[in-house]
């Protein structure tokens, strides 16, 4: 027995567990826990041929006197006569006639198949694979048919409670895997729902769409999902392209607007001798930036005014800001 992988079943699922092990066709054991309850599946080749768990319900005396066949007394004394451990309760019944073989493989293969349908739909616990591991003597292949098995224990785990919390988004986009999957076993709903798929409408789109009741459409979309058939895609964001070109284009409007600005002050003070303001902007290069003096226009003289306390106050900030 060789360890293999381990891990969380809330990360990964029970149907991605048994779809990894039939497509690499390993032979191993699987063992699945939980607090409560713990299950063993033996695989051959990527085919489950054993179960054994510990749940009450899944135990061989129960199924056997559930059927009103057997009581728990008549068990008890045959295990008593044979001396047999609690994992030999087939042959002891056998040997105490009260079971034949026939009876006992048809009981243990339907009862492994139950306890595969049981841990399929675990959606926490854990698993450890083990590789090399021989299942028993009495093993039988649970079912040829297994994809259509895994289809119906995922279907089992359709909750509404579980499917809100899972499409809590109805915004959210379900996209068609690229790859082609076989899709034999599904229903008519969860065809319908995969030849909407287009990889742009939402959930609620495909709810109206599809024309069927809201917990049956996202039943469809949980075993889809689980199936790698598609996926699902977190809504996406858009922003708005104006919002974007206006905060792009700001830093150039901020750029573009002072030589404008500068070009305005300068035009009304300064009409008879603009080269001296356009010489304004080469100021900074200098230690200390000079002021151009402003020429004043009167109704007697175009001549220079050097009256530079009664130039306004805030004119003589900006002009220094433009520079």
């Amino acid at each position: 027995m060789r360890f293999a992988i381990e891990g969380q079943i809330d990360n990964v699922g029970a149907a991605d567990i048994f779809l990894f092990l039939s497509q690499t066709q390993r032979t191993s054991v699987v063992a699945f826990e939980r607090p409560d309850q713990e299950t063993r599946v033996f695989f051959v080749d990527g085919q489950p041929v054993w179960c054994l768990s510990s749940k009450v319900q899944l135990q061989l005396e129960a199924r056997l006197t559930a059927s009103g066949l057997l009581k728990v007394r008549d068990i008890e004394t045959a295990m008593t006569r044979q001396k047999a451990s609690t994992h030999r309760v087939s042959q002891a019944l056998i040997a105490e006639l009260m079971a034949t073989e026939a009876s006992m493989e048809k009981d243990l293969r339907s009862l492994s198949l139950e306890s595969l349908r049981d841990v399929a739909t675990w959606t926490n616990g854990t698993f450890t694979v083990y590789d090399g591991v021989i299942p028993p003597p009495w093993a039988h292949t649970i079912t040829a048919d297994f994809p259509a098995l895994l289809i119906e224990a995922l279907r089992g785990q359709c909750q509404k409670e579980t499917l809100q919390k899972e499409f809590v988004s109805r915004r959210g986009i379900l996209r068609a895997r690229a790859v082609s999957r076989s899709s034999a076993g599904l229903n008519d709903a969860e065809r319908m729902i995969l030849a909407l798929v287009n990889g742009e409408r939402t959930v609620e789109d495909l709810i109206k769409r599809s024309g069927v009741e809201e917990f049956q459409a996202l039943s469809a979309m949980h075993v889809l999902c689980a199936l790698h058939l598609t996926d699902l895609l977190p809504t996406q964001r858009t922003s708005k392209p104006g919002s974007e070109k206006g905060a792009g284009a700001t830093p150039a409007q901020e750029a573009s607007s002072a030589p404008i600005v500068g070009g305005a002050a300068s035009k009304g003070g300064a009409s008879d001798k603009p080269a001296e303001t356009r010489k304004a902007p080469a100021a900074p290069a200098e230690e200390t930036p000079r002021v151009p003096e402003p020429a004043v226009r009167t109704g007697e003289s175009t001549a220079k005014l050097h009256v530079l306390p009664e130039i306004p106050a805030p004119k003589a900030p900006k002009r220094s800001l433009r520079i």
